[in-house]
């Protein structure tokens, strides 16, 4: 092609020295247009051989193009007046053979282009490393009339720290308007829609920096727990407001200097969001303020007023904030002013599906409530899971649509997908997607996900969908929770034996459909890099008996992740630099733990009498990254291999429980106390586990394996275990776990909950030394009256989930019953703290999950191992486990009236403590207002619930 190209009154193009198109800017065309006029012509070369635009007669033949870029004379004659636009609208238009590409603002005429380019010419940009642009050819057009804005206001998909060769450039042409960090997009692409100094999250401690503040002031910061902590500032002090202002009048200048400097407009947005954890001031002003309002409204009202005041010096100021942690539920009076922009945080969602899905049912209802409150709504979603998770095969892909369709439907404007691992599962696509759907929503998901498949994979796609749909299935019939930061290696649990090695072969056909073609067969390689890490060296024994050669599997994968890093740059990047310590490293070595495992590990069946329903193995921890946990060669287990977890001191009587998201299901738990030093299966206990969640270790919940839900059928937990000393430090060693078909009558009944409790302005902040009063009025609805009623739920301002409680007086298990004689029990030692008055606890264990589901009975007299009590409940038997209470603690026996009758309740409490972890409290814990009614074989209802501080 010879051809030509000039900026300035017109620009022309010959092709093949007979048919022509020309592109005309304005003589002070802006810089924009002309990156636009530039990437349109670099196009048309590469995929025209010529471009006719007009109907053809009889009499006459459609005429080559002429382009009009931009604010031309051609356009404003043609009524086209660009400066009337919205910012970021494009139309693409023909008047006979001239085509008129104009847009809104500083962007809208790129998007004019690159949707032009897109979706009449065939081009795409699939990721930042590759495009693909059709073979040159003649092409015509009858006529073109095309428009559209996209529909979120900011779109940005954060990978992470971006490979090497990453060009942000793509990114744009997929009308992306931010790319992580300010001022990164330059004004030939129009700028960025930036946040202005200091971040875009979690920047309280730039707006009030503690090592210059805590010293002198800690009055300025949260009273967490009765002291001062530098976790968070104290929103209602008045001098923090003083340096917030400061602070923020000192960005917003900055910001506009370095905005002049790049020659782009100054960013609007300032994000002010709390730090990342759960500390909430209580220092009596909050508190005050909280007693009628929630945690948002107290942050929202510090918002307004920053706002009111920095809008004085600059009124198209818009200050942000977060909803997450114990912000997230919408405040009760408080008002955000009109510019505030409140981000919502999914970390509760199971990301394995769309919102519509009943798993997303609270964060739902989150949702909801923020598009009522009139804020303009922003989202923080997640196109990953944390942990050991990261980048596992998850084909989530097919719930992109129906997510970003909610949150067009629910009025949010901002949107910003956290993406990384741009190595992992299918990372072109799903960021392809969310680029398409950014904007427009209403986009048809299947067919996108065909779109990309069919164009990126060629003839590989048909055995690469078929994988994903396979996927997407067996996640939709196991339901396995992919919550955000819940997720580990175990939740992949989904993909059977028999699944993997169908996606394993499937994966095999596409690589022999593309062989010969050296870029669609690296790409299958990289596509299929997920499944053969979770096959080859997380969940290797899962996957062992399948008839596949593993060994190749993992010999397929550490090439594939080499050449990898050569194709993204990395090889060149030094390690010892910033970006190098924060990605090569975790790149390459990251499968270290997994290595040592399959260097030492040898499977040997578990010796059980039971049916085996399910196995989870070392390489099953949540949490294999953080540093806490180790994988090592012992020649103690039968496997040879464990997982090992420095306890601390006093770790015993250690608890072992299951933790489910949702509170649903009968969720077993034990102590475990060591018996001898040798590996033996500790049996945690028996239940009904139709809830999502994972089973946890130590006091500490250090060590967590993902498990559940297994159906309508009861099962049985157990833990192969041993402890140890090394160097006077207590270890302990896991190297399995089993679940099994149930043992008989261990366990408890399904624990029921009250309707309709829940009320935030009856939450009470609990003192644990105080004396409290229950009140409520119950009545069965169903089925026989509840036998035992207390309070259980301990919660943040706002929280509707159940958290687990412990209560002050609460005893270890002390004993085990040697023998029963009518009301008087023998155990088999002498137990502490047991006195008249007090009452025993039969069945119970000591963990912190373990549900109140036992029985009790006051005490009458203690002589030696001999107990006697008022009453003996029915069934205990020798060998039961018991624990003492004191008076008034933890579970009160009362008998609820007939079906349909209310009765009215009352108890008093000598004190409710939180679930400590050391000396804070868990996601901010201090507050109580539920009821948990026990043995209830129907629904429950619960009014005037209220507890009550005596004074």
């Amino acid at each position: 092609m010879n051809s030509k190209f000039m900026l300035g009154v017109t620009a022309a193009v010959c092709s093949l020295a007979l048919s022509a198109w020309e592109v005309k800017l304005s003589q002070n065309a802006a810089i924009t247009e002309k990156t636009a006029a530039q990437e349109l012509k670099t196009y048309l070369e590469k995929s025209t051989k010529s471009l006719t635009v007009g109907k053809k007669g009889f009499f006459s033949g459609a005429k080559e193009a002429v382009f009009h870029i931009g604010d031309t004379e051609f356009a404003r004659k043609n009524g086209i007046d660009q400066s009337k636009m919205a910012n970021e609208a494009w139309l693409v238009k023909s008047f006979d053979n001239n085509v008129v590409i104009a847009g809104g603002g500083e962007r809208g005429i790129l998007y004019g282009v690159w949707n032009f380019l897109e979706k009449n010419i065939g081009v795409r940009w699939w990721n930042a490393f590759e495009e693909y642009v059709p073979a040159a050819a003649d092409r015509h057009f009858d006529a073109l009339n095309e428009s559209g804005k996209p529909h979120f206001l900011m779109r940005e998909i954060y990978v992470g720290f971006p490979p090497p060769k990453t060009s942000i450039t793509n990114h744009l042409r997929n009308r992306l308007n931010r790319v992580h960090s300010s001022f990164r997009i330059p004004k030939e692409y129009g700028g960025g829609d930036d946040y202005g100094q200091p971040g875009f999250v979690h920047t309280f401690r730039s707006y009030m920096w503690p090592p210059t503040y805590f010293k002198k002031h800690p009055e300025y910061f949260a009273l967490h727990n009765g002291k001062r902590t530098n976790a968070q500032p104290c929103l209602t002090n008045p001098e923090v407001f003083k340096i917030f202002l400061a602070s923020l009048k000192r960005f917003v200048k900055k910001d506009e200097e370095l905005a002049k400097k790049h020659g782009v407009k100054p960013p609007y947005r300032y994000n002010i969001s709390k730090n990342d954890n759960w500390v909430l001031c209580q220092c009596a002003n909050c508190n005050a303020f909280l007693k009628n309002e929630r945690p948002s409204g107290m942050y929202i009202d510090f918002l307004n007023r920053l706002q009111r005041e920095i809008r004085k010096i600059r009124p198209d100021i818009c200050l942000e904030t977060l909803a997450y942690y114990f912000t997230e539920e919408p405040p009760v009076n408080v008002k955000p002013a009109p510019g505030i922009i409140i981000r919502l945080c999914d970390t509760r969602s199971n990301n394995a599906f769309g919102l519509n899905h009943p798993d997303a049912s609270f964060y739902m209802n989150l949702i909801k409530k923020w598009s009522k409150t009139g804020a303009t709504l922003s989202v923080w979603d997640y196109g990953i899971t944390y942990f050991g998770a990261y980048g596992l095969p998850l084909a989530s892909e097919y719930g992109l649509a129906e997510t970003m369709k909610v949150y067009a439907d629910n009025n949010f404007k901002h949107f910003f997908w956290e993406h990384e691992n741009t190595y992992y599962d299918f990372h072109s696509l799903k960021t392809w997607m969310e680029a398409k759907l950014l904007e427009n929503p209403n986009l048809d998901g299947n067919k996108l996900i065909l779109e990309f498949m069919n164009g990126y994979y060629g003839k590989a796609a048909p055995y690469l969908i078929k994988y994903r749909k396979g996927l997407n299935e067996a996640a939709l019939k196991q339901r396995v929770s992919h919550a955000v930061y819940d997720c580990g290696p175990t939740a992949f649990t989904f993909i059977r034996p028999a699944d993997m090695k169908r996606f394993l072969e499937l994966c095999d056909k596409a690589e022999t459909a593309v062989a010969g073609d050296e870029v669609m067969s690296r790409r299958v390689r990289f596509a299929r890099m997920s499944l053969d890490r979770l096959a080859g060296y997380i969940r290797p024994i899962a996957y062992s008996g399948i008839g596949v050669d593993l060994d190749k599997i993992r010999a397929k994968y550490d090439s594939t992740l080499e050449e990898y890093m050569q194709f993204a740059g990395f090889k060149n990047w030094p390690e010892n630099s910033y970006y190098g310590k924060r990605t090569v490293p975790p790149i390459r070595n990251g499968l270290n733990n997994y290595k040592t495992y399959l260097k030492y590990a040898k499977y040997t069946p578990a010796k059980t009498d039971k049916k085996i329903i399910d196995e989870f193995f070392p390489t099953d921890c949540r949490r294999l990254k953080d540093g806490t946990l180790d994988i090592v060669e012992d020649p103690k287990s039968s496997m040879n291999v464990a997982l090992r977890i420095k306890m601390g001191k006093n770790p015993f009587p250690m608890p072992v429980a299951f933790y489910g998201y949702k509170k649903i299901g009968d969720h077993p738990g034990a102590a475990i106390t060591p018996i001898g030093k040798d590996y033996r299966f500790y049996y945690v206990g028996t239940g009904k586990i139709t809830d999502h969640g994972y089973l946890y270790f130590t006091k500490g919940w250090n060590m967590q394996i993902p498990m559940g839900p297994f159906g309508d059928k009861r099962v049985s937990i157990y833990a192969s275990m041993r402890f140890d000393k090394i160097n006077g430090e207590n270890y302990m060693y896991m190297d399995r776990v089993i679940v099994t078909e149930p043992e008989n009558g261990a366990w408890v009944k399904p624990v029921q909950f009250g309707r309709g409790i829940h009320n935030d302005s009856e939450m009470l902040e609990i003192n644990p030394k105080k004396k409290y009063r229950l009140d409520a009025e119950i009545r069965n609805v169903e089925g026989k009256p509840a036998s035992y009623i207390g309070v259980r739920m301990l919660t943040e301002p706002g929280w509707q989930t159940i958290t687990t409680p412990s209560v002050r007086a609460l005893s270890p298990v002390l004993s085990t019953i040697t023998a029963v004689d009518g009301n008087k029990i023998t155990f088999a030692k002498a137990v502490p703290r047991a006195a008249k008055g007090n009452f025993l606890a039969f069945d119970a264990l000591p963990g912190f999950v373990d549900m109140p589901n036992f029985k009790t009975a006051s005490i009458k007299a203690v002589e030696g191992n001999v107990i006697t009590v008022n009453k003996l409940p029915k069934d205990i038997k020798v060998g039961s486990k018991v624990r003492v209470h004191g008076a008034g603690g933890y579970l009160y026996a009362r008998k609820v009236g007939t079906n349909g009758e209310w009765s009215k309740y009352s108890v008093t409490l000598n004190g409710i403590s939180a679930n400590y972890a050391g000396n804070a409290f868990w996601r901010g814990t201090r507050y109580a207002n539920m009821i948990l009614i026990i043995n209830g074989k129907g629904a429950v209802e619960v009014r005037n619930a209220r507890l009550v501080e005596i004074k």
